[in-house]
């Protein structure tokens, strides 16, 4: 969310390099919720971009905590993954 609108969409606008400082507010959690659920689970434009990001040289998995993209960990969680568009890019 954080990729996406800024740190507007956290409170108090403060976020973070990877998104983990970020609570959103509420606006953009039930913005979030929605799309979400109109995807109905599919992430799949979420983990296109991603791999874009990577590809790009945007992102930078050490900025994850890992060497490379295929180190990073799979998190199960309500995030929806390392970089979590939802939340996390």
């Amino acid at each position: 969310m954080e990729d996406l609108f800024g740190t507007a969409a956290c409170e108090n606008g403060t976020g973070g390099n990877t998104g983990t400082d970020c609570q959103l507010t509420t606006v953009a959690e039930q913005w979030m919720q929605t799309e979400n659920d109109a995807m109905n689970g599919g992430h799949c434009f979420g983990f296109a971009l991603t791999a874009n990001y990577f590809f790009e040289q945007n992102l930078n998995a050490k900025d994850y905590g890992a060497a490379s993209p295929i180190d990073l960990p799979f998190r199960e969680s309500e995030n929806a993954g390392p970089l979590r568009i939802g939340r996390s890019l």
